[in-house]
């Protein structure tokens, strides 16, 4: 009985003595930075929507290979109302267009003392976004390509995400947040190009399903970091380019996990793990089973569910939830 009760004692204490996690509330906080599109070719002007607590605020872009800056204007800023769904656009009205930037990769930010970035995990900026501008005709050895995606759906700016609680299954590219790491990684790769003499471009995963034939101007395609959601396009074009004889390296883990459907503005996806139903499973219809936005494996027969049948074990000869499967080896 002694024995019993110490045991209880010392389990209680240890309780007691346990780090306890904060609970995060996101909430819909209304300042940072955005960008119209991520990627942009060099005869197109980008256009950056801006909302801070002051009247005026240093909007800036530097060259992120170099650390040059090569715009720097004092601009209108004050504070934007969003809108009904910030998590999948903030709709923002003050915007400024930038001039025309040569070929690179750019980082575009106002001033970090201007906004509140603890409402989003600590991981993410508000205040900056990567800007990607391509050549109209690309003459690089090879292209690196930024998880924009992914970095979306991970996302808590506005207060919800594909990982929030409750789990929100529309997400969307037009609000502030961006990972540090994401950028971190893709400059950590380029200079390692940059070492062994080849020449680059850097897009996001955006750009890809606008401009699905653009990854045929390049020898070689790298995906960096984590490409674990693709839209149906992004895929098709990634498989088109690997069709075609272009060589797609991947660097990064979980890769293919999710399909993501596109409307608009709207991404969608219904993770697994969340239970949430996809409205094109539980529509009855067939026909439309390959859009259905789960894993790319669901609707094998491994699976025994409907969704895509499209496994990523098809092309990577790798999954992440099934490891290498036989039934779908490497290039068949």
């Amino acid at each position: 009985m002694r024995s019993r009760l110490a045991s209880l004692l010392i389990g209680s204490l240890l309780v007691v003595l346990s780090p306890v996690r904060p609970t995060v509330v996101f909430a819909q906080e209304t300042q940072g930075v955005y960008l119209e599109r991520l990627t942009v070719d060099e005869t197109s002007q980008s256009i950056a929507y801006i909302s801070t607590g002051n009247a005026t605020e240093d909007l800036i872009v530097t060259n992120y290979m170099t650390g040059t800056v090569v715009f720097n204007q004092n601009v209108v800023a004050s504070e934007q109302t969003n809108g009904p769904s910030p998590w999948i656009n903030a709709e923002w009205s003050r915007s400024e267009t930038l001039p025309l930037f040569s070929p690179g990769l750019y980082i575009v930010h106002v001033d970090p003392a201007a906004v509140t970035p603890s409402v989003v995990e600590r991981k993410q900026n508000t205040y900056e976004m990567p800007l990607f501008v391509v050549p109209t005709t690309p003459t690089a050895d090879m292209v690196f390509i930024f998880p924009s995606l992914t970095n979306t759906c991970y996302n808590q700016w506005g207060g919800a995400s594909c990982y929030s609680k409750p789990h929100q299954p529309d997400v969307g590219f037009k609000r502030p947040g961006v990972y540090k790491a994401y950028i971190a990684a893709l400059k950590r790769v380029i200079l390692r190009a940059d070492a062994l003499g080849i020449t680059w471009d850097a897009i996001d995963e955006q750009y890809i399903e606008d401009n699905p034939a653009f990854l045929q101007n390049y020898r070689a395609a790298v995906a960096v970091f984590q490409p674990e959601y693709v839209t149906l396009a992004m895929r098709d074009a990634y498989e088109d380019y690997m069709n075609s004889g272009g060589r797609l390296a991947i660097l990064g883990n979980e890769a293919w996990i999710y399909q993501v459907r596109r409307a608009g503005d709207t991404y969608s996806v219904y993770k697994t793990p969340e239970r949430l139903i996809d409205p094109f499973d539980s529509d009855g219809d067939p026909s439309n089973d390959h859009l259905i936005a789960y894993e790319w494996v669901r609707g094998t027969p491994v699976s025994n569910t409907t969704g895509p049948n499209r496994p990523e074990t098809r092309v990577l000869g790798q999954s992440t939830w099934l490891g290498y499967d036989a039934a779908y080896p490497y290039w068949t």
